[in-house]
């Protein structure tokens, strides 16, 4: 399963990110492929800030719209709003076992 984590270098919640992708990854005990994008300018599809995590192509926490200029993203994480939800990570990684769409 592919996923990629978009984000701006120097973003402390980066490394956080990539921690929680392999943490969720190992809890459903699923292999993963995950590419690592730096974010410098211009529009990247899907970027809606640093971090952003794809599985599969799909955002894990979808938000309206995205941003064209490197940014900051914060989540609806009441624990730390840099990182999406250990739940987010691991409902995206569950419906792409078998790939799709994005739901």
């Amino acid at each position: 399963m592919q996923v990629r984590i978009l984000y701006v270098p120097g973003c402390p919640n980066f490394g956080p990110a990539r921690d929680l992708v392999q943490h969720a990854a190992r809890t459903l005990g699923v292999d993963i492929s995950v590419e690592e994008t730096a974010v410098t300018g211009g529009d990247v599809q899907g970027f809606a800030g640093s971090p952003t995590i794809l599985v599969e192509g799909c955002d894990v926490a979808p938000t309206v719209g995205g941003h064209s200029a490197p940014s900051c993203r914060l989540y609806e994480n009441k624990e730390n709003r840099g990182l999406p939800a250990l739940s987010s990570v691991l409902n995206a990684l569950s419906r792409h076992k078998d790939p799709g769409t994005c739901k």
